[in-house]
């Protein structure tokens, strides 16, 4: 088990190196190339798909992993699993953009990067066709890391050879949007040999729903994490230019970046901590604060060389038109320790303990929290009240988690774990 997870972590901490690299790479060439208010228009568009793609996921790359877990020695149960979910998101892809449509006819900023949202739905699609929970719960992650990692090279090479002005601004959004359809189609193969020779049933309307049902909560969970994640840039496109739109996208990104290269940790454990979860409760409370531990050290590393190197990195990579983006960087450089915490407390013991419906609770009082200080303080700071706004949200969203697991989980085995 112990080994499964570490070639699972190391195959995802692969991809994300390389989701890392590349990127450090990309970001500042397309910023240069485009300019901080087209690159503003792409980062709302892509953050308006976003919020379809939340609604077609319906919070299935959390609970699909754990069916898959529990059902992973019988491949008809595993194929009736991915039919159903896949359905699923087609039928909820499906009602969100015509809701999005809708919206067009009441929003002039919409209206005005319709075409780029169009371009940008191949995202909604590659999400679809890429299972990536299946992998994660069927413990073969290092298919996740070869199927991106091509995907996410090919990108890469076609953004350096292709984008090569402001006039290259629908194909830049393209070529961007169509990472996770590259995955998909990589996949098909395996999926194809997975299920070779097992008999298909579709599944019944009636279980269709039951799912639905069932996963409300989790459902919940991950709108309210998109509210106060994605969706900032998607608010932010509202009050402010383009221009500080581009700003604030890039120094999230570089950011969240840098985060992404420690996560998959996380995915990677997450099957595992889901049976700890039934099985021994001790042994996962103490299995959890080992990687919490590990964890909060990446993070203040990480936090020391992004505030450090900040000024001297943006200096190297983009042009004078992207100062503004220095501020923005420090600031945002304690938030892989934050996140460390709340990913910990969440994703790897409230989850795990099926406690769905206190995360959702949590995280939906989180994201009204998320309005109230996200709109004044981008209406007084701009691009840096975007910032601070999420940073005074993902800090609360760490010390409510932390303290939630403190009361469900330390106190009812606190003398067990202390003998």
């Amino acid at each position: 088990m112990n080994k499964k997870i570490i070639e699972n972590a190391i195959s995802l901490s692969l991809l994300q190196a390389v989701t890392l690299f590349l990127p450090l790479i990309t970001i500042p060439y397309i910023a240069i190339v485009l300019g901080p208010s087209l690159v503003g228009d792409i980062s709302f568009s892509i953050a308006t798909i976003q919020i379809i793609i939340t609604i077609s996921d319906y919070g299935f790359n959390l609970t699909g992993p754990r069916e898959i877990a529990v059902h992973r020695d019988s491949k008809e149960k595993v194929l009736e699993i991915w039919l159903s979910v896949t359905i699923l998101k087609i039928l909820l892809a499906f009602f969100s953009a015509l809701i999005l449509l809708l919206a067009c006819i009441f929003s002039k900023k919409i209206n005005n990067n319709i075409e780029l949202i169009f371009i940008s739905s191949l995202l909604v699609i590659g999400n679809i066709v890429y299972p990536q929970w299946l992998f994660q719960g069927l413990e073969k992650l290092k298919y996740v890391s070869i199927f991106q990692i091509i995907s996410r090279v090919i990108v890469f090479l076609l953004i350096i050879t292709f984008i090569k002005s402001e006039e290259d601004l629908y194909l830049a959004t393209l070529i961007q949007s169509s990472s996770l359809l590259l995955g998909g189609m990589f996949s098909i193969p395996f999926l194809f040999n997975e299920f070779k020779g097992v008999d298909v049933i579709w599944p019944k309307w009636k279980n269709l729903y039951n799912i639905l049902k069932n996963g409300a909560h989790t459902f919940l969970t991950s709108s309210a994490i998109n509210i106060y994640t994605t969706s900032n840039t998607f608010v932010l496109g509202f009050f402010v230019s383009s221009e500080n739109v581009g700003y604030y996208n890039i120094s999230e990104k570089l950011i969240k970046s840098i985060i992404a290269l420690y996560m998959p940790i996380s995915t990677a454990i997450y099957p595992y901590v889901s049976r700890l979860a039934v099985k021994n409760k001790v042994t996962l409370f103490q299995f959890s604060m080992k990687i919490l531990a590990l964890f909060i050290f990446i993070g203040i590393i990480f936090g020391v060389l992004i505030f450090s190197f900040s000024e001297i990195l943006i200096n190297i990579f983009f042009d004078e038109k992207y100062i503004n983006l220095i501020p923005l960087i420090k600031t945002f450089s304690i938030l892989p320790l934050i996140m460390s915490i709340s990913n910990v407390a969440g994703m790897l013991i409230l989850l795990p303990l099926g406690m769905e419906n206190l995360v959702s609770k949590i995280l939906l009082l989180v994201a009204i929290l998320n309005l109230f200080v996200f709109i004044p303080f981008v209406y007084y700071l701009n691009a840096l009240g975007a910032v601070w706004a999420n940073l005074i949200v993902e800090f609360t969203v760490a010390l409510v988690l932390s303290y939630a697991v403190y009361l469900k989980l330390y106190l009812p085995i606190k003398s067990r774990v202390l003998n």
